[in-house]
Parts: structure tokens; C-alpha cells; sequence
């Protein structure tokens, strides 16, 4: 394996977030199979994992209903309980699984992004495309702004 790939690895959240995301994409692959129709009238994996797995998304749903503010994660609720309610389950859990998976990728950028930062403002050079102290741009007011 590649350093490359050791560091990606190594930046996998491998605690209940991952194992969360990896049984959501189980339950709608299952759930969109069909498989379940065999045993009971309704998708009951889809039900579960839509209720259970979604429980990060309700929890930030309420914390932005709180501050009055309307998030991503409002408007995928509603489009959740929408599904629940028109008997869409294999929908409701497709959406949570993506919802969950978009919260993923977001943090895991966040994290980059700031770890990053921090080596900069740390003075490690290795990070930067720029040696220190020499910040060149392509027009003068983006030079402007730099310095």
C-alpha cells in the first residue's frame, strides 16, 4: 500500500460514524432488492435503519429548528418523513444513507482543510506551494490582498 493511500486510510472516522454508513448502505441495497417483501408485507430493514440510522441527522434537525435556522438537514428530514409517510421506504433510507455519507465527506474535507491550516500557520513549508514570504499572484489586486 502506498503512503498515499496509508494516510487516506488513516483518516477514516473507524468508530460508530463508519460502521453506521457502512450498515445504512447495506440496509438500502437490501431494502432495494426486494428481498424483504418475501418474508413480511413491509420493508421492516428500510423502517429500522431509516429510524435508528437517521438519528444524527434528527438530532442536528432539531438543534437548527432551535436556532431558527433552516439547514440541509431540515430539508432532508422533511423529505424523509415524506417517504415514511407515503410508504416509500426504500427512499426514506436511500436518503438517510446519503445524507449520512454527504455529512461524512464534509467533515473529513473540514478536517483536511483545517489540518492544513494549521501546518501553515505553524510555518511548514513542506505543505505550502509557496515559499515563505514569497506570495506571487497574477494581478495586482489579488497581490493586494495577499499581502
Amino acid at each position: 500500500m502506498s503512503e498515499r493511500s496509508r494516510q487516506l486510510f488513516s483518516t477514516i472516522p473507524w468508530s460508530g460514524e463508519f460502521a453506521r454508513l457502512v450498515l445504512m448502505g447495506a440496509a438500502a441495497l437490501f431494502s432495494f432488492s426486494g428481498l424483504e417483501h418475501i418474508f413480511v408485507p413491509y420493508d421492516l430493514v428500510a423502517i429500522t435503519a431509516t429510524l435508528l440510522g437517521g438519528i444524527p441527522v434528527y438530532r442536528e434537525t432539531v438543534h437548527s429548528l432551535r436556532r431558527r435556522r433552516v439547514t440541509m438537514e431540515v430539508s432532508m428530514t422533511v423529505a424523509i418523513v415524506a417517504c415514511l409517510i407515503i410508504r416509500e421506504f426504500t427512499a426514506a433510507v436511500i436518503i438517510t444513507f446519503f445524507v449520512l455519507l454527504a455529512e461524512s465527506i464534509e467533515e473529513y474535507a473540514v478536517d483536511r482543510a483545517r489540518n492544513t491550516v494549521f501546518q501553515l500557520g505553524e510555518g511548514n513549508s513542506q505543505n505550502c506551494s509557496h515559499p515563505p514570504g514569497q506570495h506571487r499572484s497574477r494581478n495586482r489586486s489579488q497581490q493586494s490582498l495577499i499581502e
